[in-house]
């Protein structure tokens, strides 16, 4: 039990640490100001890792557009021991804001593989000298989509304590939390309505 504790205790110290900045940039060919949040969120349910959220969104004239939030998730197909077998994002998904659920409609859905690289794995025997070895290839899957917040799921973000997302690869449920750092960021991302003076 020590031994976990003293692994886990640098990446718990370094993940508390990190912080998520709201950047503002000015557009001057466009005439807008982008607006984004870049993170992701622990999945606590699922079989796919999720690597990146970002959340982006437009001010021209002092006004903000409904911001947009990319999704990057990463899974390895493995159909030996189950899990994921190459499934896609279904289009629909919900966000839940202090236990209000809204349901929203994903965009831009993708399914890409990546390059393939095996596995070694050398399984000891009784006898001393052997080792049965086994390579087998595992190819791993980029899911990617996109997702828009109107008024009403900022309104209840903003004023939120817990914040989760749950999509569906084929028929299982992937749900993603935001931790308290990330919350803490998505509600400045979504209050920051006016473009900075020049």
């Amino acid at each position: 039990m020590k031994k976990i504790a003293s692994t886990l205790l640098p990446f718990l110290i370094l993940t508390g640490c990190i912080s998520f900045p709201v950047t503002v940039e000015k557009d001057p060919f466009q005439g807008v100001s982008v607006v984004t949040a870049d993170m992701w969120h622990t999945v606590i349910e699922g079989n796919v890792d999720n690597l990146r959220v970002l959340y982006r969104k437009e001010i021209k004239n002092d006004e903000a557009l409904d911001p947009v939030v990319n999704f990057v998730f990463i899974a390895d197909l493995d159909p030996y021991y189950g899990g994921y077998y190459g499934e896609g994002l279904k289009p629909e998904a919900y966000i839940l804001a202090d236990g209000k659920s809204f349901k929203v409609i994903l965009s831009e859905r993708n399914n890409v593989k990546r390059v393939s690289h095996p596995y070694v794995y050398a399984y000891p025997m009784w006898f001393p000298y052997y080792r049965s070895v086994m390579i087998r290839t595992v190819q791993q899957h980029v899911l990617t989509a996109k997702l828009t917040l109107p008024p009403n799921i900022q309104g209840a973000i903003l004023t939120s304590k817990s914040y989760l997302i749950r999509f569906f690869v084929g028929d299982n449920p992937v749900t993603l939390e935001a931790t308290p750092k990330q919350l803490a960021s998505v509600k400045k991302f979504l209050a920051t309505s006016v473009a900075p003076n020049p």
